[in-house]
């Protein structure tokens, strides 16, 4: 944002409100931590982030809304993006038909109670090979890497639930209570 002459509030704001959102979202890695380590179910801390996300997003919109009024916070957009027909707009949407299809089959089955996350998360696996199949980019190679890279993840994400589970437990052990 700096780079395309943004005014330096607005940028660092921005990026500091997003940050900020970005943990209640679903799927927030923050959540499912919390739902494992705690024993909460993760589809009601979904449910119950839904509201302060949408309050939180609303207010940091409302505050950057007053820097339409200072057109030198924010650069122009170049008039080739200001002039795009219809029809490449509607072209450009057919683009993300799948991406969308996909989260809200995956956030829909978590909300709705027909699947558990874990369920969910192989719905949305399925769902990615599919639309990748479908475009055509579905390769062995790139197979091969998404396996390893969700290994390597999962991995990761082991050693931090273990972590996490240890340090519940002392902390338990020590006299405090999660419950």
């Amino acid at each position: 944002m700096l780079r395309l002459r943004y005014d330096s509030k607005l940028a660092i704001g921005v990026v500091c409100a997003g940050g900020s959102l970005g943990t209640m979202i679903p799927p927030s890695l923050v959540l499912v931590f919390y739902g494992l380590t705690t024993s909460t179910s993760i589809g009601d801390l979904f449910l119950a982030s839904t509201i302060p996300h949408r309050a939180g997003a609303d207010l940091h919109y409302l505050c950057a809304d007053p820097l339409r009024a200072q057109p030198d916070a924010r650069p122009p957009a170049p008039p080739e993006l200001r002039n795009i027909p219809l029809r490449a707009k509607f072209a450009a949407l057919r683009s993300v038909i799948l991406p969308l299809l996909i989260i809200f089959s995956v956030l829909g089955s978590i909300y709705t109670g027909i699947t558990s996350v874990s369920e969910a998360a192989a719905m949305g696996v399925a769902g990615v090979t599919v639309a990748a199949a479908i475009r055509r980019t579905l390769t062995l190679a790139m197979l091969r890497d998404s396996l390893y890279s969700a290994m390597s993840t999962c991995g990761l994400l082991i050693w931090l639930s273990i972590g996490a589970n240890a340090m519940v437990g002392v902390y338990n052990l020590l006299g405090g209570s999660l419950t």
